[in-house]
């Protein structure tokens, strides 16, 4: 990949990992955040590139994202990187793009809410973007909206598409692809389309079985998750069993290089007919130390808060 698209593709990671959060509760890391990483190895890419699309080989062995909740069949001269939830890939002189994401439901109420939140976020600092009317698409069974893409980052125009899936109102998969439109030769019409349609044929998204298997550390990509009352980690076991399941939580929470962290219980207060508990995290780097909301008397699938990786797999199932 050359520069260029070395850079882009690391903007698009970090901006989707922040997914335009400005909140100040938030840590305020400048590190790329990095969670535990559990997935089948990508073949190196050949180091050399053939126009002919049919030419253009996928591989035989699926890969895994995890904590994205998504598998696809990857294309064998692309480069990759993925960091926790999202996966970059593209073509060697860097005129096709294509991204992928998933995760737990970020709240949004439409198909094209969640496209713009993620495009508004990736688009941030790099550029502008326009979206054209939705149209209905089906990934892996489900039913999906995709959107034609046309965009500006620096003098560079690119054409191209974005989907976006909400996967039984409580998780999400949304994918993007564009192409560089360089003088006469527009790269999403001759080759980007046709290769972003096979990688989104070849998506499947993992059931619960397969996730717990992999025994990973999920992030998660709400950024009000664990920061707000409104939406506390819910680690279950009510007031006998509910302390020992906190300390188990927030002993597998690192930092988002894998720092350790330190952790102080601050006070309890009545929230929603609940009661949280708060907690006041610090690790070395963080310049302002993070306060978290924990509920004991209810339980839902754990992650760690966005801005945070593990140390190891969150340690607790439903008490």
């Amino acid at each position: 990949m050359n520069k260029k698209i070395v850079l882009l593709c690391s903007l698009m990671l970090f901006y989707f990992q922040l997914l335009g959060c400005t909140q100040q509760i938030m840590p305020t890391s400048t590190a790329t955040f990095e969670p535990i990483i559990t997935h089948t190895p990508v073949p190196t890419p050949t180091p050399t590139r053939k126009t002919d699309i049919d030419s253009i080989f996928f591989s035989e062995e699926r890969y895994y994202v995890y904590e994205g909740e998504y598998s696809f069949v990857p294309v064998m001269i692309y480069q990759y990187e993925t960091q926790g939830f999202t996966t970059i890939m593209g073509n060697i002189d860097g005129t096709v793009t294509i991204g992928l994401a998933g995760g737990p439901d970020v709240s949004k109420e439409s198909d094209e809410e969640l496209s713009y939140y993620f495009l508004d976020a990736l688009f941030k600092r790099l550029g502008s973007y326009s979206l054209s009317s939705p149209e209905a698409i089906l990934i892996d069974g489900v039913d999906g909206t995709s959107f034609s893409l046309t965009a500006s980052i620096s003098s560079d125009n690119y054409q191209g598409k974005a989907v976006s899936v909400r996967k039984g109102g409580s998780h999400y998969f949304f994918a993007f692809g564009m192409g560089k439109i360089v003088e006469t030769k527009n790269m999403w019409e001759g080759e980007g389309q046709k290769v972003f349609t096979k990688v989104l044929d070849s998506v499947e998204f993992l059931n619960e079985d397969e996730i717990a298997a992999a025994n990973i550390c999920k992030i998660s990509s709400d950024p009000t998750y664990g920061y707000s009352k409104d939406n506390p980690i819910k680690v279950g076991g009510d007031a006998f069993g509910g302390p020992s399941r906190e300390r188990a939580y927030l002993d597998a929470l690192a930092g988002p290089d894998g720092e350790a962290i330190t952790y102080t219980r601050v006070g309890s207060q009545d929230h929603n007919n609940t009661i949280l508990d708060a907690y006041q995290i610090s690790y070395v780097g963080l310049s302002e130390s993070a306060i978290i909301y924990i509920d004991e008397y209810s339980f839902e699938t754990l992650y760690a808060p966005l801005g945070f990786t593990c140390l190891h797999a969150i340690p607790l199932g439903e008490p």
